[in-house]
Order: structure tokens, then sequence, then C-alpha cells
């Protein structure tokens, strides 16, 4: 099957990159969002983002593309209105479907009519699947819930990296969505002879007071993102988004690096989470007894070390690329089945 997939960042995504190079089924044509017109401001990506999105669509025909998967919701619901607009009926899947809060309004009305004509969109949780289903009013039979992977399991790089063995004395935390970095500064401030590492863009810290034992860190490759978690003792991932989800890669780069995870549970990310077996819980809002949970597994390398193959082996067996090759496989199968009753119409 030929399969037309857009992306942000689909040439500098190692998962991505990973993913083609294992899997021959399909035959990929890969679009990155070009920079029609220059700035960094919402207005520029949107037309960006527009104007790629339509091109692609006049290559559906000439490129015999029987499926279009768009990597994330801005994406996805261009490429759908444009497929409506245009009467053009594809089969069309939209990957990492996150949109980071339960949307009202215009925004609301948007992603509903996009939807309408949108085969699966795929999500990381069973929370995800139940609250997008009411969100935009579909059946969750067109929503494909498969927990988050990566290159970590796959790519040689990675796999260096957690088989090193040798950690040093500090913690680390990562990413920026959905974050709770003001409790992460309110622990570090307790904990002042324990130096943190915290990967994040530094827009996100703002009005965040950090002491001196916190190093930020940005404008990294993703390798030495990886690095950073790889040689760390722990994984401290304090996730604020109660509503949709978030944590997924955070969690998904800990146990498939071989760093012990210590986080709180949230609806989105309790499919993840086994406490006491493939990571440690931290009471919500008990600033002491974090602390408490972060000094024990600091200090007991036995107990530190069991919770880590533990999650590694939980990663093995749910974080590798060929559950992604899998999935989209069983898309296709189904969308064939249906084949029959409904072709594409595309001009």
């Amino acid at each position: 099957m030929n399969v037309l997939v857009i992306s942000e960042h689909i040439r500098s995504d190692p998962f991505r990159s990973t993913f083609y190079n294992i899997d021959t089924t399909h035959k990929y044509y890969k679009k990155s969002i070009r920079r029609f017109i220059k700035g960094n401001n919402k207005f520029c990506y949107f037309i960006n983002l527009f104007v790629t999105a339509f091109v692609c669509r006049f290559k559906y025909k000439s490129l015999d593309i029987k499926l279009v998967i768009s990597d994330n919701p801005r994406i996805g619901f261009l490429v759908s209105i444009i497929n409506r607009l245009t009467l053009c009926n594809i089969n069309h899947v939209i990957w990492n479907f996150n949109t980071q809060s339960v949307y009202t309004g215009i925004k609301l009305l948007i992603a509903k009519y996009a939807c309408r004509s949108v085969s699966f969109i795929i999500v990381y949780s069973e929370h995800e699947k139940n609250i997008y289903s009411k969100m935009l009013n579909i059946p969750k039979s067109k929503i494909i819930k498969k927990l988050f992977s990566g290159p970590y399991l796959d790519d040689d790089r990675y796999i260096k990296l957690s088989n090193n063995g040798i950690k040093k004395d500090y913690i680390v935390s990562a990413g920026f969505s959905g974050r709770n970095y003001e409790y992460l500064s309110k622990i570090a401030e307790r904990m002042l002879n324990v130096p943190f590492v915290v990967i994040v863009y530094p827009d996100c810290l703002k009005d965040i007071k950090f002491t001196d034992n916190i190093e930020i860190v940005s404008g990294i490759s993703e390798l030495d993102y990886c690095r950073y978690i790889a040689k760390a003792k722990l994984f401290f991932l304090p996730i604020k988004n109660m509503e949709t989800a978030n944590g997924h890669l955070g969690i998904v780069q800990a146990m498939s690096l071989r760093t012990m995870l210590i986080t709180n549970i949230t609806k989105g990310t309790k499919d993840y989470l086994q406490p006491d077996v493939n990571c440690a819980i931290y009471p919500e809002g008990n600033i002491e007894e974090t602390i408490n949970i972060i000094r024990q597994f600091l200090k007991d390398n036995i107990r530190r070390q069991y919770i880590v193959e533990k999650a590694y082996n939980f990663a093995r067996r749910n974080f590798n690329v060929q559950n992604d090759i899998d999935t989209l496989n069983d898309i296709t199968n189904l969308l064939l089945k249906k084949r029959d009753n409904r072709h594409s119409q595309c001009s």
C-alpha cells in the first residue's frame, strides 16, 4: 500500500527514521512541513501548515496514495478539512492524537468537522480514548489505543546508552507539555545536596525560581537528551495535566534507557505504571513524603536496580517499533476490508 506521511519533523525524528527502516510492508512517501513564508509566529506556522497540506492533497493521484497519515492533530485537522472541501474521500489516520486539553467553542467545532472524515485516530491511553470519543462525538471504534513507543529499543545508538550501566549522582527531569516544574523546584529547594538536571525549553519555566542545584539544559540533540536520562540515577516526572494526557514520552524513555522512574499517577498515564514494580509513585502535593521516596531510591541500589530491570522488561514488551508496525497493519487490514464498499474518490 502506498502511504503518504505528513509530519512536522519527519527528517529529524529518530523514531520515524527507525520505523521506516524496519517496516518494509508499505511504500512510504514522507513530507515535512515546508517553510513557504518565514517567521516564528502562529500565523506563519499555520500558513506553512496549510500550504503543505494543500500541496500534498494534489499528490494523492499521481503517487497512487491509498492512506494518508498525519503526525499530529494540527496537521490532521487541516488535511481532513482540505480533503472534505475538495470532495476527496481517502483513508486518513491521525497519529499522536493529543489536544493537550478538552476543546470548547470554535476549536471544538473545527475538530468535530475535521474528524468526521477521519478513518482512525491513534491515542496512547484508555483515558484519552474515552475523553476524545466524548469530545469529538465519534464512536470509540474510530479511536485506536496503543502504548507510546520510540526508537530506544531498536536503534543501536540508544541501545548502547541503556547498556552502559554507569550512573551519575543526579536526578533528571525532561519534557515541556503538562509538566509540574513548580513542584520540582520545591523538592529541589529542600534537597540542596542533590543535583537536578531539567531538559526543557526555557520558555516553559517562566516565573519559576530554581535553586543552584538545578541545571537547565536546552537546545540539544535527541541523542544527547537521552544520554542525560541514561546516566541519571532517577528520572523525576511530575505531571500537571489531569485533563487529557502528558508524560508518555518521559515514561518510555526512562524505562527503555534503564533509569528509575518516580512520577505521579494521572488518568492518562496509569496504563503504563505498576507502582513498586516498574516505577515509584509519589503522593500528589506531599513534598516531605516525595523527598523521602527520592532519598530512599538514591541510597538503595538493589531495590532501584530491581525496579529498573522490571521496567526495562515492560518496555521491551510494549514500547518497541514492532508494536507500531502491528498497529498500522491492523489499520490497513481494516481499511482493506471496507475497500469493496468505499473506494477512494480523489481526482
